[in-house]
C-alpha cells in the first residue's frame, strides 16, 4: 500500500505523489497542502506568485543546480518534460529555430567554403547511419556566448557524438578564457 496524507485545505486523503517535497527543513517532508491546493492558492493571491518569482530571481545558480541533479537522476522523466513541453509549443520551437537560422546567417563570412561545410553534415549524418549513435555537427566557438563569438565555417566545425554535444553546450572551447 502507497504511503498517503491528509490535505489540509481540501481535508482529502491523497498518495504522497499528490504533494509537493519540501527541503527547506534538516529532513525532507511534504507540504501540508496536496498540489492542486497549492496550485489554487498560489493562482488566487498575487502576492505568492510575486515572492516566488523574486525568490527564483535571486536564487537563479540554486535553481539552475536543483534543475541538474533532477535531470540526472531522471533521466527519461527529463526527455519525456522536453518531449512533451516541444509538442505543446510549437510556436516556441518555430521561433527557436528562426532565431538560430538568422544568427547563421549573420555568422557566415564571404570566404566561406559552402560545400566543405556541406561535406562535413553529410560526414555526421553518415556516422550516425554507419554507428547506430546520433552524431552531431558542432561549432569549436560558439556562435553565441557571453565570451566570444564564433563563425559559421568550415574551420569552426566538427562533428561529434550528439550527448557530448549538448553537455558540452556553448559554454566550452579550445583557449577558453
Amino acid at each position: 500500500m502507497e504511503p498517503t496524507k491528509r490535505c489540509g485545505v481540501c481535508k482529502e486523503v491523497k498518495l504522497l505523489t499528490e504533494f509537493y517535497r519540501r527541503y527547506d527543513q534538516k529532513t525532507p517532508g511534504y507540504l501540508c497542502r496536496c498540489k492542486a491546493c497549492q496550485i489554487r492558492i498560489t493562482n488566487a493571491n498575487p502576492k505568492i506568485k510575486e515572492r516566488i518569482k523574486d525568490w527564483g530571481s535571486r536564487n537563479k545558480e540554486r535553481r539552475a543546480e536543483s534543475a541538474r541533479n533532477w535531470r540526472a537522476a531522471n533521466p527519461e522523466r527529463a526527455k519525456a518534460v522536453v518531449k512533451k513541453w516541444v509538442k505543446n509549443n510549437p510556436h516556441k520551437m518555430r521561433e527557436m529555430w528562426r532565431r538560430k537560422g538568422v544568427v547563421i546567417k549573420q555568422a557566415i563570412p564571404q570566404w566561406a567554403d559552402l560545400s566543405k561545410m556541406h561535406a562535413i553534415y553529410l560526414g555526421a549524418e553518415r556516422l550516425t547511419t554507419s554507428s547506430g549513435v546520433p552524431h552531431t555537427v558542432d561549432h569549436i566557438v560558439p556562435l553565441r556566448s557571453k565570451l566570444v563569438c564564433g563563425l559559421h565555417c568550415e574551420a569552426n566545425l566538427q562533428v561529434m557524438p550528439q550527448s557530448e554535444n549538448f553537455s558540452k553546450g556553448n559554454r566550452h572551447w579550445p583557449d577558453m578564457p
